[in-house]
């Protein structure tokens, strides 16, 4: 599952309005979500697959030079094989990975069948501080300012406390204003260096009332 067409990472205007939901996994780490965007439209969140890589290679290669900028930290022209059976090869604990996509057809939401993707979000743990882990988070340009970031974002760190990780890195480029609002809203940035080449680190302690929402 990846977003089809231009991706970006970043993030609008997400509204806290409750929406039905419904989970298929009791341990909240590895099952699906079903509910609807501030608009009312239907979506699903679940982890990714092995066999989501040829719609993430897909969206990837319709990523502006601009966005490959900002979510790659440089022009990255490519994912090689490796790249991408490390995005999709997920163990759901240590390497969470969740995709949104449009749910379509009628009736209740349970009912609908799996559109296209339209955002992917991850969290992999750090191999020396385990309850650290790296945040990152790309959008379909048509889907920004619509609430999709901000729920992935929501899902995947609800899930990631539940793995017993409490913070974020997020390692971005110093004018992404975008995806530091996304992470304000649902957690604190403790501290921040500067990495070079116009690149920032921040660590970000999860907030757990955001988990819980």
């Amino acid at each position: 599952m990846g977003p089809r067409g231009a991706v970006v990472s970043s993030n609008g205007v997400f509204s806290l309005a409750r929406t039905p939901e419904l989970r298929d996994d009791a341990t909240g780490l590895g099952g699906e979500l079903r509910t609807r965007l501030p608009d009312g439209t239907p979506v699903l969140v679940r982890p990714l697959r092995p066999s989501d890589a040829a719609e993430l290679l897909d969206g990837f290669g319709h990523l502006s030079d601009e966005t490959r900028r900002r979510r790659f930290l440089g022009a990255a022209r490519r994912l090689t094989h490796e790249q991408l059976r490390a995005l999709t090869n997920v163990d759901g604990y240590d390497h969470l990975a969740l995709g949104l996509a449009v749910l379509e057809g009628e009736g209740p939401l349970e009912s609908l069948r799996e559109g296209h993707g339209i955002a992917v979000a991850r969290s992999i743990r750090d191999r020396d501080e385990h309850d650290l882990a790296e945040y990152a988070i790309v959008v379909a340009d048509a889907w920004q300012r619509r609430g999709a970031g901000r729920l992935l974002t929501r899902e995947l760190l609800r899930r990631a406390r539940l793995a017993d990780v409490v913070r974020w890195r997020a390692v971005m480029l110093a004018d992404n204003r975008a995806v530091r609002r996304l992470l304000d809203g649902c957690s604190r940035e403790s501290s921040r260096r500067v990495l070079g080449f116009g690149a920032i680190e921040i660590i970000y302690d999860l907030c757990a009332a955001a988990a819980a929402s």
